[in-house]
């Protein structure tokens, strides 16, 4: 399991300035659309130049500027290989959240059926969700919520689903210049609306119709 630490990602979605964490594919826990999955390849390799301690993380509590924004796991997830809440990560990426309560921290789960609803105190961790069920449950479990979304008839885009409204990502919307640093939507952990990622790519969202249609 490693861990790689930027303290200013060059990331154009992120946007500039954004601290952000990138883990090998060890950490991810079940995961129902893997073949989907935008971090294949390059991005896991960033992912790979990181250690398996925290240190790098745990410095960011001194580092970071006032209001700044740090973007949990753009690669990975927060298990280990046995399937449990990687423990370290956790700690180390709660006590810059704790420690620096006017940076947004903010993260994904594919893992959320198995793990408590705030595993990282001080962070807004997301329930990544794949279906309408999913926004349910996730919900009554009491998390945030997003949801992929393949566009086309079976787009959730729209609906109100355990009383939340299913809204696209505001930087995904063509023609937005948000950034998730303008925007931090998914940052906010009491919100009224579950955010839908469209799927990336002409052949991802092929694949992602097909496969997010045979789940719905």
């Amino acid at each position: 399991m490693l861990t790689f630490t930027v303290a200013k990602s060059r990331n154009g979605k992120l946007g500039p300035g954004v601290a952000a964490t990138y883990r090998t594919p060890d950490t991810c826990g079940p995961c129902g659309i893997a073949s989907m999955c935008y971090a294949r390849g390059r991005i896991f390799a960033i992912a790979n130049r990181g250690t398996s301690d925290h240190a790098a993380l745990r410095s960011l509590a001194d580092t970071l500027p006032i209001g700044g924004a740090l973007r949990l796991n753009v690669s990975g997830d927060l298990f280990t290989p046995d399937g449990t809440l990687d423990a370290d990560h956790a700690a180390a990426a709660s006590a810059v959240a704790l420690a620096r309560p006017d940076v947004s921290v903010w993260t994904y789960t594919h893992g959320w059926r198995t793990l408590p609803a705030d595993p990282i105190p001080g962070a807004v961790v997301n329930a990544s969700c794949e279906t309408a069920a999913d926004l349910e449950a996730a919900t009554a479990a009491g998390w945030p919520t997003v949801v992929v979304d393949a566009g086309g008839p079976d787009s959730l885009v729209g609906q109100t689903i355990a009383g939340r409204r299913v809204v696209t990502c505001p930087a995904a919307v063509p023609g937005s210049t948000r950034t998730c640093n303008t925007c931090r939507l998914c940052a906010r952990p009491r919100r009224a609306s579950t955010v839908a990622f469209p799927v990336h790519g002409a052949a991802g969202k092929a694949r992602g119709a097909s496969l997010l249609a045979s789940l719905r």
